[in-house]
């Protein structure tokens, strides 16, 4: 791994250099106990939530900043571990927020686990979010 001259070592090449056991130790320690209390993930098998945390990264989004947009082409989904993330759909009057998303709850599944465009568009409220990303 690298550091840069305050000795702060560059988290990504560590993590990469690491064995696939140990990153699921480590994404079980990060993310596991978040992962239990997420309906999606209810009744799941702890071997598919292991599977699933080594995927999961943190994403930060400014207050009114866009996950995604109506029409994108879907390659991730999140769950909101901070904050709320607004479900906003277009309508002649403008964007109309459809559903408000919380931490515990996820954003963008259906498009993601069917392959489809986001049928909607999904931004950070006015406080912002926090997300871990599949």
């Amino acid at each position: 791994f690298t550091a840069s001259a305050n000795l702060v070592a560059d988290y990504s090449q560590v993590y990469q250099g690491m064995s696939h056991l140990l990153k699921v130790e480590v994404a079980r320690h990060i993310s596991l106990a978040y992962l239990h209390d997420v309906d999606l993930f209810e009744g799941c098998s702890d071997h598919l939530k292991d599977s699933v945390c080594v995927l999961l990264r943190e994403v930060s989004f400014a207050p009114e900043e866009y996950l995604y947009r109506t029409a994108e082409a879907c390659r991730e989904m999140y769950f909101v571990v901070s904050g709320t993330v607004e479900e906003v759909e277009d309508s002649p009057a403008g964007e109309v927020v459809s559903a408000v998303k919380r931490p515990r709850q996820s954003v963008g599944n259906i498009s993601f686990f069917f392959g489809l465009r986001q049928i909607s568009s999904a931004r950070a409220a006015k406080s912002g979010a926090l997300c871990l990303k599949l």
